[in-house]
């Protein structure tokens, strides 16, 4: 196997919402590595060619700066004494998507170190 033939595949848990990513020739062979519980799992992004990931993971590191401030802004602590639900379910989710970002910026790095 070549590392012109093979690509990034970056899957979507289907019950967590998680990223992951995983090099392979294809698809199928992308989920045969992550195992049963991500076999119903939607790619979260569209396939990449593994001569691209330095820039998947500078756009994943800009994407979760991105989410950072996102969740910086939405941070209700210490901007009023009352926090409403409204505020405080925003804050999480965009938490979430910090977080998820991060490990994906991180995987994607781990696979660019280790190819």
């Amino acid at each position: 196997m070549t590392s012109e033939s093979r690509k990034v595949f970056t899957f979507a848990h289907a019950e967590t919402g998680h990223w992951w990513p995983v090099i392979a020739e294809h698809e199928a062979a992308a989920r045969l590595q992550l195992g049963e519980s991500w076999h119903l799992s939607p790619l979260a992004f569209p396939p990449s060619e593994l001569s691209n990931l330095a820039k998947l993971v500078e756009t994943t590191r800009a994407d979760e700066i991105a989410a950072h401030k996102s969740m910086q802004a939405a941070n209700p602590m210490g901007k009023t004494k009352i926090t409403s639900a409204e505020a405080l379910a925003e804050f999480t989710a965009l938490q979430k998507k910090y977080e998820m970002q991060k490990v994906l910026r991180q995987e994607l790095e781990r696979l660019d170190i280790a190819n």
